[in-house]
């Protein structure tokens, strides 16, 4: 968390309503200088209501916008020197790259040899150099978006917004621009906010990670502060994946219980009482055929094996007494599974560490 007088871009209170429906419910957050921000959620959730507030293309009903400490709550998009990619490009399809580029650098520079000199810059610093005549429909979806990149970065913006600018784009293409942008900013100092509804875009790229659910923020943390340490069920599914259990929490012992099943759970949770959710992740569920024995080791049932490459992931029964049994996932190394020879018939031991079992209250979900 950065404190309000080290932050770039400032947003307070900001809501924002479309006749009954709330978009933006009291928002809040920072950035500070040259951080690159991402705003993570389901689609609906007012992530890019937010951003178009930030850039001026949308008035918040209340709160406001401070760039540098001045509130530019009523600036048009024009006065806030910031830099737009859109999802769609939004590139003219009847202008070369290049002309795209020096697009809005014509107003703002008289020399045509400085336009020039500036956009020869700007198709290096994508990887388009020597691309500037080819128009958008002769270029792949990925030089696209570079020059869509280019031209929200030719008048040299103090703040950079990103508006789900990978999601129309091959995997491949996905991973290896996603590098080259963060890369880029970190390089020219750029406050960056970008947009997603990929958890894998916003681990990868962002300094901090804003999440948000039905127009409110949720958490704001560092990327790991969200994977390991989140505050609801819902970023803790939302952000990779989580085993949830519903069950009972004792205070005095320490352990989450469920019919038969007893674990022991080092977080201290003072707090709760009544139903809790046990959470651990596939890859903290730890699989063996040994013959383990203690606190948090339990024989379950392997139904399903499923190939992901580098990774298996086996959908477990764990049985909690009588019939019943609780859904547990967990996730391997594809080289121990050949090893072990694991399939969907095989009884195996499960450990589910104590450091990393978390606890929440089951009115949470």
């Amino acid at each position: 968390m950065t404190s309000a007088s080290q932050d770039y871009l400032r947003v307070e209170g900001v809501t924002k309503r479309f006749g009954t429906f709330t978009a933006l419910d009291n928002v809040s957050f920072g950035a500070k200088k040259g951080e690159f921000i991402s705003i993570l959620g389901p689609s609906g959730c007012g992530k890019t209501t937010m951003l178009r507030a930030v850039a001026g293309l949308e008035r918040q009903d209340e709160g406001r916008v401070l760039l540098s400490g001045q509130d530019v709550s009523h600036l048009p998009v024009s006065k806030r020197h910031v830099g737009i990619v859109f999802q769609s490009y939004a590139l003219f399809p009847n202008l070369s790259a290049r002309s795209n580029i020096a697009y809005g650098l014509k107003r703002s520079m008289k020399s045509r040899s400085a336009v020039n000199e500036r956009v020869d810059e700007l198709l290096k610093l994508v990887g388009l150099k020597g691309l500037g005549s080819k128009y958008p429909g002769q270029l792949s979806g990925g030089q696209q978006q570079r020059v869509a990149l280019a031209r929200a970065m030719a008048l040299s913006p103090n703040l950079l917004l990103l508006d789900e600018p990978l999601s129309a784009l091959d995997a491949q293409v996905r991973v290896m621009l996603r590098t080259e942008i963060r890369a880029m900013t970190q390089r020219l100092g750029l406050t960056t906010i970008m947009v997603t509804h990929d958890q894998e875009e916003a681990l990868t790229m962002a300094d901090r990670i804003l999440v948000m659910k039905d127009g409110e923020l949720v958490q704001n943390g560092t990327p790991s502060e969200i994977y390991d340490e989140p505050e609801s069920p819902f970023v803790a599914s939302f952000i990779g994946s989580m085993n949830f259990i519903r069950g009972s929490y004792n205070r005095d012992t320490g352990t989450f219980s469920k019919g038969s099943v007893r674990v022991r759970v080092d977080r201290q949770a003072r707090s709760l009482k009544g139903e809790v959710l046990a959470a651990i992740r596939p890859e903290d569920v730890l699989v063996s055929t040994n013959g383990e024995q203690g606190p948090n080791v339990f024989e379950v049932d392997v139904r399903n094996v499923e190939y992901r490459g580098p990774i298996y992931r086996l959908a477990l029964d764990l049985p909690l007494g009588h019939t019943e049994t609780a859904p547990l996932i967990a996730e391997m190394p594809a080289e121990k599974v050949r090893r072990l020879n694991m399939t969907s018939d095989s009884r195996v031991k499960v450990i589910l560490p104590s450091e990393r079992v978390r606890l929440f209250h089951a009115e949470q979900v």
